[in-house]
C-alpha cells in the first residue's frame, strides 16, 4: 500500500506545474479522499470473553475537502470538512 501511495504522490508532482501562490486574504477552496485505517494489535481478550478471541477494526475512505483563508502571505488557516468516518468491529 505505501508503494501505490508513493506512486501516486510522484504522479500528482510531476502533473503539478508551478506552484499556486495565495495572496492576504484570499479564500481556497480543497478536495481530496482520505482514509483512515487503524493498525490494530488487540491480543487476546480477558475473561469473559472465550479463549483466543480478538479485536479487529477495519478502515475507511471518505471523500474530504477543506476552506482556506490566508492571513498573511505566508500563513493560511485552514479548516477540514468530511463526512464521519464508521469503523466495523469485529
Amino acid at each position: 500500500m505505501k508503494n501505490i501511495s508513493l506512486l501516486a504522490a510522484c504522479a500528482f508532482l510531476a502533473c503539478s506545474g508551478a506552484a499556486l501562490a495565495q495572496k492576504a486574504g484570499s479564500w481556497s477552496a480543497s478536495v481530496g479522499v482520505t482514509q483512515i485505517a487503524p493498525d490494530v494489535d488487540s491480543g487476546n481478550l480477558s475473561a469473559p470473553s472465550l479463549p483466543g478471541t480478538k479485536v479487529d477494526i477495519n478502515s475507511n475512505t471518505q471523500i474530504t475537502g477543506a476552506l482556506n483563508y490566508a492571513l498573511t502571505d505566508n500563513i493560511v488557516i485552514n479548516t477540514p470538512l468530511g463526512f464521519g468516518f464508521k469503523h466495523k468491529v469485529s
